[in-house]
């Protein structure tokens, strides 16, 4: 609001006229006056304890998935959650009767993913957004989700990650070790080599291979540097197809 008042007082009191030049000159020193004011900096600080504080306070995150082979190992029945979340208390577990007619011989070694009469929703005082939700997805096959914008794709897909809340039923797994590539590709500020790499070691062969698999060998060969090239914060220089074909990368 400086500007704006330091303007309006000038033109009220008829002091002079307002051209370009002065305007531009004013606008530049109120710039130099507010940054030793700190007064920006003073509200960032603010908004960012704010957002802590809001962190803090939010509900406990629990893992509401189970692994197959602990369900073949642990009760002869799929264990079920009593309405879900409680002011951020983990499920509460308890037995299904017997007469829910699911056993643990229902799930297969042979299955990646079994979701179970899944409820899930982000907020658990909002309408859920996929309801009853019954798959069961088989391991080294190629399977599809296929479906109309803002249909609940994405939302499944969370499911599987544990990200989603969920009210009713159970997600069960083979490993919760899942590579997944987001609709956002998060990328840092450093060379293709050092996204592609991530937190592993460079191995030669094993790099090539990766590369290859992503198809960025005709990336690279445009690049100036090649994969030593930086792709600035959140891979500005980037193409959208380049962001996704390196943000692929290191899940293999």
């Amino acid at each position: 609001m400086g500007p704006v008042l330091t303007f309006a007082t000038f033109v009220g009191t008829n002091t002079g006229s307002l051209t370009t030049a002065r305007m531009f000159t004013s606008i530049a020193l109120l710039k130099l006056l507010s940054v030793p004011l700190a007064i920006p900096g003073v509200m960032a600080a603010i908004n960012c304890f704010q957002r802590i504080q809001t962190y803090l306070e939010a509900d406990t995150k629990s893992d509401h998935r189970l692994l197959i082979q602990e369900a073949h190992n642990g009760s002869p029945y799929i264990a079920e959650h009593d309405g879900g979340l409680h002011g951020g208390s983990e499920y509460e577990l308890q037995k299904m009767k017997p007469t829910a007619g699911i056993s643990h011989h229902d799930l297969q070694d042979q299955d990646a993913v079994v979701i179970r009469n899944g409820t899930f929703g982000w907020k658990i005082e909002d309408e859920p957004v996929l309801r009853d939700i019954n798959v069961s997805i088989r391991k080294t096959h190629l399977t599809m989700i296929i479906g109309a914008v803002a249909s609940g794709k994405s939302t499944l897909l969370k499911a599987l990650l544990g990200e989603t809340p969920s009210t009713q039923g159970f997600v069960y797994i083979s490993s919760k070790e899942i590579a997944f590539c987001d609709q956002t590709p998060w990328l840092i500020n450093g060379s293709v080599q050092k996204n592609v790499l991530g937190f592993s070691v460079f191995d030669g062969p094993w790099y090539n291979t990766v590369i290859h698999a992503c198809g960025l060998e005709e990336d690279l060969a445009t690049f100036p540097n090649g994969d030593q090239s930086l792709i600035g914060s959140q891979g500005i220089t980037l193409s959208g197809g380049q962001k996704q074909r390196v943000v692929c990368s290191p899940l293999l």
